[in-house]
């Protein structure tokens, strides 16, 4: 009897310390356990995002604050990736379009929301109207967002587009991208157009690059990740390069290959052009790099017309130490089951020097001995046409 009663008691002691150590280890924003959620009812309410989110007013007090409004969200870092702001409704921008010409080039930013370290959770609902138009000034950062820290997801957007001369890092979403973009849907009346030059540019996101920010408990300790999207919207280049469907330029990498990278489930049905030689474009990445990469399962139905690196998924793909991330070599190459539905169509009429690298899944591949695996499996590559059937 005394036995049975010493394994009861262990038994339930053991299972009492798993409770703990769950416990213990389901902290911080991560699993979004401690966040607190504030409702979005307005266009007024979602504008408040872009103080409460911005680290140039952040604090460093520890006080612990009692957040019970959107009005009582304080500006400190800790509190910054604590929130889930969630949308109760679609959000109109029309009065809000964002118009820089020369007069307030300095005073004007080309985003709604500059930094954004906690989520956005859309409910499925749209933003409409966003717009950004510049004059002859370039600029970078241009998106809902410029940079993006934390998470956005379940969310459209609608009646939206980008007008621009000269711009880096553009992208409707996001423009740049450290965290965690999925379920989010760019409806086809939106568009993204530069007349000048552009340079990692995307219907999603425009660049994609690992970076730890110090000081900031990051919501998903920098993720990055883009899962479960569509983009819709046609983009236009004039002069650019490093240009995708869902994302101008990914390098999915860090210094010690802990952060969790995904690039999955996407689909891409805007038309791409670029009319200058010397770009790189993907129908999803333009150009891509990093450790154990992993891109599967995205579709490219849009048509691309560019010159030099074309792939109908990825446009470059660097996969070795002195490649585009310098010093640093990857461990795996996934590209599985990707499909390349879109036409390439090559500007030689133009460009007579013809096509550096073009591939129905990837343009160039980058490799040295470094690179461990590569596995290519399972992609298939759709109605792909040649306008000249002389540059080959």
């Amino acid at each position: 009897m005394k036995k049975k009663f010493l394994f009861l008691f262990i038994f339930i002691l053991l299972i009492s310390f798993s409770f703990i150590f769950i416990a213990c280890s389901y902290t911080g924003t991560d699993n979004e356990k401690d966040n607190v959620v504030i409702n979005i009812n307005s266009v007024s309410d979602f504008l408040k995002i872009a103080t409460q989110q911005n680290s140039s007013l952040f604090t460093n007090s520890e006080e612990d604050v009692k957040i019970t409004s959107l009005d009582t969200v304080p500006n400190n870092s800790t509190t910054a990736t604590n929130i889930t702001y969630s949308l109760k409704t679609d959000i109109n921008l029309s009065s809000n379009a964002i118009t820089i010409d020369d007069e307030n080039i300095s005073t004007t930013k080309p985003n709604i929301i500059p930094e954004l370290y906690g989520i956005i959770e859309g409910n499925n609902h749209r933003i409409l109207f966003f717009s950004v138009e510049t004059e002859t000034t370039t600029f970078s950062n241009v998106g809902l967002i410029g940079q993006m820290m934390g998470k956005i997801r379940n969310i459209k957007m609608a009646n939206s587009n980008l007008n621009l001369y000269s711009s880096t890092n553009v992208g409707l979403f996001a423009a740049v991208n450290r965290g965690s973009i999925s379920n989010v849907v760019v409806e086809s009346s939106c568009s993204i157009n530069i007349t000048a030059s552009g340079t990692k540019v995307g219907g999603i996101a425009g660049d994609s690059t690992y970076k730890q920010t110090s000081g900031l408990k990051l919501t998903i300790s920098a993720s990055q990740s883009i899962d479960n999207c569509v983009n819709n919207a046609n983009i236009n280049v004039e002069n650019g390069t490093t240009i995708g469907g869902i994302i101008g330029n990914c390098q999915m990498s860090d210094s010690n290959q802990k952060t969790a990278k995904s690039f999955s489930n996407n689909v891409n049905n805007g038309n791409i052009t670029c009319n200058n030689y010397g770009t790189t474009v993907g129908g999803l990445i333009g150009s891509l790099s990093g450790y154990n990469l992993d891109v599967s399962n995205n579709v490219n139905n849009g048509n691309i017309t560019a010159d030099a690196f074309v792939g109908g998924i990825i446009g470059k793909c660097s996969a070795k130490s002195n490649g585009v991330i310098s010093g640093n070599a990857i461990g795996k190459l996934y590209v599985n089951n990707n499909v390349a539905k879109g036409k390439f169509i090559y500007n030689v009429a133009e460009y007579k020097s013809g096509i550096t690298s073009a591939g129905g899944i990837i343009g160039n591949l980058d490799i040295s001995s470094n690179t461990k695996e590569i596995n290519i499996q399972n992609c298939v590559v759709g109605d792909t046409s040649k306008q000249n059937e002389s540059i080959f």
